[in-house]
């Protein structure tokens, strides 16, 4: 039994096929974080205001969207599981519910944050300069409702990534930032829409990515596909299991984004120049930190697999 969990071991965790999965992972990664940064750069030339509005709020966003996209990742583990198993139906009904699940929750959180959104930057920042503060509203008002298209992004990249397929999400992200990148430019400096610009931009980024993630996981000639999709049934002790594992992976990965967001909520009583230049150099130490977190975090998830494998087999 040693020499065949050994085998199994090296096939599953050897560095080779950890860089295969590591490198577009990290691309991915690099491309989805250039939505709110390009826009906190077109920005800049409407003022030190527009940049803090817009930095303030991707705290709040990138907090969701994170704990949303380590959910997805909890289910892929179930997913994957499955498939390990052989049982492939299982798999595809697990990936559906996924789905379903990750886009009820980023609609609470839509909802919540619409309801509450002057609250909640309030409660959070304090009393920032009125013009940010009206420029926050606005740039979070849109913004948010692109959770639900982040969530479908979120959880079928991470049920591609269950096939062992990387390439796809990190090609649809990088057509979904060229798109925010475009449209960032043609809103901003040709229709001088500012602000609104840049959150418009984002949105229909977004709106393009999770349309292009639908149309290629409903092709039957993955292993897994989602097919009727409209055809709502949720299957609540799936969810569970999915809950059970993604809710504590979301937690443990959004802890230090929430470190970072109290520590936003203290620079921002310092004033709108502060906060402008934390935003610059925070987005930079972002960018260098996504291969050390991208890294880690796969190793973690191998080790967890190997784990579940051996479990079921034995």
């Amino acid at each position: 039994m040693k020499l065949k969990v050994q085998s199994n071991i090296n096939q599953l965790f050897s560095n080779k096929a950890l860089v295969r999965l590591i490198i577009p992972l990290v691309v991915e990664s690099l491309f989805g974080s250039t939505i709110g940064f390009v826009g906190m750069i077109m920005v800049a030339s409407v003022g030190e205001a527009a940049v803090s509005a817009v930095s303030l709020v991707e705290n709040i966003n990138f907090l969701i969207l994170f704990f949303l996209a380590s959910l997805a990742t909890g289910g892929a583990i179930i997913i994957a599981q499955n498939i390990g198993k052989g049982e492939i139906e299982t798999a595809r009904n697990a990936a559906k519910q996924l789905l379903y699940t990750t886009i009820l929750l980023a609609l609470f959180f839509m909802t919540l944050l619409i309801i509450g959104n002057r609250f909640l930057l309030t409660l959070i920042f304090g009393t920032i300069e009125p013009v940010v503060m009206e420029m926050a509203q606005t740039y979070f008002l849109i913004t948010v409702i692109s959770y639900p298209f982040m969530s479908v992004m979120h959880s079928i990249s991470a049920v591609f990534r269950s096939m062992g397929i990387s390439k796809t999400p990190m090609l649809v992200t990088i057509i979904m930032s060229t798109i925010n990148i475009v449209l960032c430019a043609i809103l901003i400096y040709g229709f001088n829409m500012g602000i609104q610009g840049a959150a418009f931009a984002a949105l229909t980024s977004r709106i393009c990515g999770s349309a292009l993630m639908i149309m290629l996981i409903r092709n039957r000639r993955n292993k897994i596909f989602i097919n009727q999709i409209l055809k709502i049934k949720l299957e609540f002790a799936t969810i569970k299991n999915i809950l059970k594992v993604g809710v504590p992976t979301g937690i443990d990965s959004g802890m230090f984004q929430l470190g970072k967001l109290i520590m936003q909520s203290l620079i921002a009583t310092f004033g709108t120049a502060s906060i402008a230049a934390n935003a610059v150099v925070g987005n930079a130490f972002n960018i260098i930190f996504i291969p050390i977190l991208i890294i880690a975090f796969v190793r973690s998830r191998a080790v967890y697999n190997i784990i579940s494998n051996f479990a079921n087999s034995y």
